[in-house]
């Protein structure tokens, strides 16, 4: 059986517009469980990008408000009654407020909630904001131990009110391709050697600490690159062009194919300062891309022994780790046969098995 008459219909409501790791989660997920249950992506987020066209014909349905003017009529009417509402984010739990529920909130991570000093006091008043309705939720889905055990101790969550689902990869989209061909098609040198970094300029991503070990490997290995795939920020810009940098820096913006980065970098390095889960480390292991990454949270839980673990804020460390891929032939094919192994595990297959456990479960405890 796969439960779909137990679940009935349920909305999966994520604000995470396309070339988001909130939209990859939201589609990958909503494929796989079409297959357990009758499911409706809802896009919920500002009248200005909730464009149809944008979704290159995906099945969503887009709703555009904002939910600090939202009155009880109007969630009524732009989201109507389903078997169960799957909020993939704590910022629509208020909806609980206008009876949209029962409700399985997923959690992506706390961390503003727990680190003073990178996190100003508004972005902690505003999770608390949200999490408000968090006893209206039946329950939470994790995206890690390490995030399951902060619910507990940070927001008092009952154990038993908390699944642990791990996020997949999409193999068709993230697999080993030809190094040379990739980079033929994204203009990157042949001769290049290539770290790869993904994601946006936040502090957290501990963006100035990548800067200092490239600037100093830099001096050791000619032709050294530096590609950052996401969003820029202007402080950034200027600080790689002040450091004589930018000739040696590729910075696109976010891409419409960041699978052909992975396949074209000799090494992936993640410094996150924090990381519940940590998809583009993931993506690149997928890709056959040899991965460095900060063992910080739940980083290790994730990557396993597939990859690097560093710790973020020592730059000699780090240093030292790419030095070694870099060099290193034999330890660039061993993490690449680990990175495949371990993200052969983490499917979105499983993710959405996972879920609809947790559904079947909420709709038959009401």
């Amino acid at each position: 059986m796969d439960g779909r008459e137990d679940i009935g219909k349920v909305a999966f409501i994520s604000p995470g517009p396309p070339g988001t790791s909130g939209a990859v989660v939201a589609t990958e997920l909503c494929a796989a469980l079409s297959e357990h249950c009758e499911i409706e992506h809802l896009f919920v987020n500002r009248k200005n990008i909730c464009e149809e066209s944008r979704w290159e014909g995906y099945p969503v349905r887009n709703i555009p408000f904002t939910l600090g003017q939202l009155r009880w009529w109007q969630a009524n009417r732009k989201i109507g009654r389903y078997g169960l509402y799957h909020y993939n984010d704590k910022r629509y739990l208020p909806l609980v407020r206008y009876g949209r529920k029962p409700a399985v909130l997923t959690v992506h991570g706390l961390a503003p909630l727990r680190d003073t000093e990178t996190y100003p006091e508004s972005s902690r008043r505003r999770y608390r904001k949200y999490f408000r309705y968090l006893d209206e939720v039946s329950a939470v889905i994790a995206n890690s131990k390490h995030t399951a055990g902060d619910l507990v101790e940070t927001l008092g969550v009952p154990a038993e009110k908390i699944e642990v689902v791990y996020f997949g990869v999409n193999p068709d989209a993230y697999k080993p391709r030809d190094r040379k061909k990739a980079r033929e098609e994204l203009g990157i040198p042949g001769e290049a050697i290539v770290i790869l970094n993904v994601g946006s300029e936040r502090k957290d991503k501990n963006i100035e600490t990548m800067l200092d070990v490239f600037q100093r490997l830099s001096k050791e290995f000619d032709n050294l690159h530096l590609a950052r795939i996401g969003d820029r920020e202007e402080r950034y810009t200027r600080l790689m062009k002040d450091a004589g940098l930018a000739g040696r820096i590729i910075r696109p913006g976010r891409s419409a194919r960041p699978s052909l980065y992975y396949n074209a970098a000799d090494v992936y390095l993640c410094l996150d300062l924090h990381a519940s889960f940590g998809m583009p480390n993931l993506e690149a292991m997928a890709s056959g891309c040899p991965v460095v990454t900060s063992k910080v949270e739940a980083i290790p839980e994730i990557a396993g022994d597939a990859c690097m673990l560093v710790d973020p804020r020592n730059t000699e460390e780090i240093a030292g780790a790419l030095r070694r891929v870099l060099r290193d032939s034999s330890k660039r094919d061993d993490l690449r046969r680990r990175g495949l192994r371990r993200a052969s595990d983490l499917t979105w297959q499983k993710a959405a098995a996972l879920s609809a456990r947790v559904y079947e479960k909420v709709i038959r405890g009401r």
